[in-house]
């Protein structure tokens, strides 16, 4: 990697170092989000036919040096032909303007390289941001690579050696009688055994099972690669990377269980802190017919007034309890293209068994970006619901949170099993500011009480005059809580029955500061949803 570089032209904003010449970017031109990656290709000023064309992929501003003093940081790459999707010689590039130099990075990646993104993770706990970069490896983003870099003190370094991070967990996978799989993690040795009776039918068909469950011929299993390695932010404000890995039998096709691992740098070692192996989710499989961005042509809805429905999410599960996969496609109206945003939000439901379609509003909350569907069971009737995830930003679970729908299919139509709003309410809050800086959060659920000290940010409070120099309470105050900023189905009890587990974020007087995360289990009940238990987590 390339140490800091000193250039002496005009300050290079956005710019980068090529053929010899030097080109510009200005950020002003999107207004980017200090957290966030502008997540459009913008090409540079052009360059003569037939030449290489450098292309910003991604920008972000902030202080990754840990000098206080916000970086500029783009993700760029170069490209041959404007109409390829692909890009090759991706590099990152954070400028300092207080020090007037840069670092320019190059990222290692399979080539060619297809749509590059970066996040920004403190993954040591150093109090430094992280930079986490993704690659795919091919159009449909089945296959990726990743890297993760810091470039504290000004010095750009692997936080993690990307053979290291790239590597994910490792099984020898073995078919056995009775229509298990036996998987043993290599080098540790440790084994599980994984039922896969839901693909009885396949393999028996292919000569591998009789029908009593007898293995017809030896036959092992593969596992994939990473399919993601995500950063998922604890309730603490704390990082882990999240890694998900498919097992296979006779082909690819075959999926026989799915392998999510956690990974956090502790002590400068990058370390494997959870695993979980369990059977493949078929039911949040795609639709084979109906492919998501494609236009829906279907003529059982009336064209609105913004334009055709498109297909946002689509899923192949058995939702009436007939036995038979249905096909759940989820449908909006693109508002803005550019920004996946879309309105007018429908859930349609194919019967397999009678063709027959049917259709619902997800809510009076039927606006989103990206939304996306799961199928799986929320209460102890057999059959399984529809959860629609409608993130109100396309950062969900940073900037705006989102709103959720849970949809059941019963008697040939869609009903709600919980009222959209009801849905979305979360735990009702108070949060009173006391002397000497200190806040209390109190739960109107079930009344508990958590204090959190507030005194790390006694001087922003004092020249807020919310408090005097010694703790003194200048005016009543009172903190915030949104609504959730996450809300995923779980299985709590390992029963086959979600319940949904919401966080939600409690900030200060001062709103940009974030005092506590509030995590709630809620279980679906009688058409409403009942708290199973609730948890306080102070931000770090």
């Amino acid at each position: 990697m390339k140490a800091y570089l000193k250039y002496t032209s005009a300050a290079l904003i956005g710019g980068v170092v090529a053929a010899g010449m030097m080109m510009f970017w200005h950020p002003g031109d999107v207004s980017p989000d200090p957290v966030h990656p502008v997540e459009i290709a913008r090409a540079l000023p052009e360059e003569e036919k037939d030449q290489e064309q450098r292309v910003l992929l991604a920008f972000m501003e902030k202080d990754v040096t840990g000098d206080g003093l916000a970086d500029l940081i783009s993700l760029i790459g170069a490209k041959r032909d404007p109409e390829d999707s692909s890009v090759y010689d991706v590099q990152v590039v954070v400028q300092d303007l207080q020090e007037n130099r840069y670092v320019q990075v190059p990222i290692e990646a399979d080539y060619p390289a297809y749509n590059p993104r970066m996040d920004l993770i403190d993954l040591d706990r150093d109090g430094i941001p992280d930079l986490f970069v993704t690659i795919d490896g091919n159009p449909q983003g089945e296959i990726q690579s990743y890297s993760l870099l810091t470039f504290k003190e000004g010095q750009a370094a692997k936080l993690v050696q990307s053979d290291q991070l790239n590597a994910g967990v490792d099984y020898r996978v073995l078919f056995q009688n009775g229509f298990k799989a036996e998987l043993t993690r290599l080098p540790a040795g440790e084994t599980v055994v994984i039922d896969i009776e839901s693909r009885k039918d396949e393999h028996i068909k292919r000569e591998i099972y009789d029908e009593n469950g007898k293995l017809l011929q030896p036959l092992e299993g593969k596992v994939q690669r990473y399919s993601s390695l995500i950063p998922v932010q604890k309730a603490d404000g704390t990082y882990y990377l999240e890694g998900r890995q498919y097992v296979y039998g006779f082909a690819a096709s075959d999926r026989l269980a799915a392998i999510t691992s956690r990974w956090a740098v502790q002590n400068g070692l990058f370390r494997l802190t959870e695993l979980d192996v369990k059977p493949y989710d078929w039911d949040n499989e795609p639709s084979p017919l109906y492919a998501v961005n494609d236009k829906f042509e279907e003529p059982i809805l009336e064209q609105a007034d913004s334009g055709p429905y498109f297909i946002l999410d689509s899923k192949y599960a058995d939702v009436n309890g007939d036995g038979s996969r249905d096909h759940i496609v989820l449908l909006g109206n693109k508002i803005d293209a550019a920004q996946e945003l879309y309105s007018s939000i429908k859930v349609a439901i194919k019967s397999s068994s009678t063709g027959e379609w049917s259709t619902s509003s997800v809510g009076e909350i039927d606006s989103a970006y990206n939304p996306k569907i799961w199928i799986g069971r929320f209460t102890e009737e057999s059959i399984k619901d529809i959860f629609v995830t409608l993130p109100h930003s396309r950062y969900p679970g940073k900037l705006g949170g989102g709103a959720y729908s849970l949809l059941t299919f019963t008697g040939g139509e869609l009903h709600p099993i919980v009222d959209q709003k009801q849905l979305n309410e979360g735990l009702q809050l108070d949060v009173i500011f006391k002397n000497g800086y200190k806040a209390e959060i109190t739960s109107r659920e079930t009344s508990r009480k958590e204090t959190v000290d507030v005194y790390p940010s006694k001087e922003r409070y004092v020249r807020a005059l919310v408090y005097d120099p010694q703790g003194k309470l200048m005016q009543p105050a009172e903190g915030t809580v949104g609504g959730f900023v996450s809300l995923v189905p779980v299985d709590t009890n390992g029963d086959g029955i979600y319940d949904l587990k919401g966080t939600q974020i409690v900030s200060g007087a001062i709103h940009t500061e974030d005092l506590a995360a509030v995590e709630s289990v809620w279980s679906v009940r009688k058409g409403r949803l009942e708290l199973v238990e609730e948890a306080f987590t102070e931000r770090k």
